[in-house]
């Protein structure tokens, strides 16, 4: 007799507690910046075909940025949970989108980091991030990209000053 002959039928079509299918990524890519050079950057979500209307989103920025500002300007968020904030080096967007979205480039919140030290790193999105069906019943959508390419920190160039030939 095989394991499975005895359960009953129902147990083999549970509905899953997540869906799979949403991506979020940063804009602009990460790239090369000087000690100094202040940079904006939006998080941007991709729910591959699905609609949304809930995002929690959570990011961790490396110590090679200090966070400026963050802000919620041109985004697809319509109510905000609470509003965009950053504590230490880690940046929050909680909000809702009602009646949803199916986006392929929404921008979920900005920020404004100034490169403050030399060196690598990368902005991730942390494992307590979320983001909702707008199917009625909360399902959570899994997400990918969850850690952004390596940024990189360099000194600042030493400009040097023109000198006029002599007479």
């Amino acid at each position: 007799q095989k394991p499975y002959e005895d359960c009953p039928l129902f147990l083999y079509f549970l509905p899953s507690a997540s869906a799979e299918g949403a991506r979020v990524f940063l804009e602009p890519q990460p790239g090369t910046h000087q000690v100094g050079d202040s940079v904006n950057f939006a998080a941007v979500l991709d729910t591959e075909g699905e609609a949304i209307n809930a995002i929690d989103l959570s990011i961790k920025v490396p110590e090679l940025f200090r966070i400026k500002q963050v802000s919620k300007e041109g985004t697809i968020v319509q109510l905000w949970i609470s509003e965009p904030s950053f504590s230490g080096n880690t940046v929050k967007f909680v909000g809702g989108i009602p009646g949803g979205i199916n986006t392929s480039q929404g921008v979920i919140g900005r920020m404004l980091l100034e490169a403050s030290a030399i060196g690598e790193g990368n902005i991730a999105f942390l494992s307590d991030s979320s983001v909702l069906l707008n199917d009625g019943l909360g399902t959570k959508l899994e997400l990918g990209a969850t850690s952004g390419p390596a940024f990189k920190v360099v000194p600042k160039s030493k400009e040097t000053p023109e000198i006029a030939p002599s007479p």
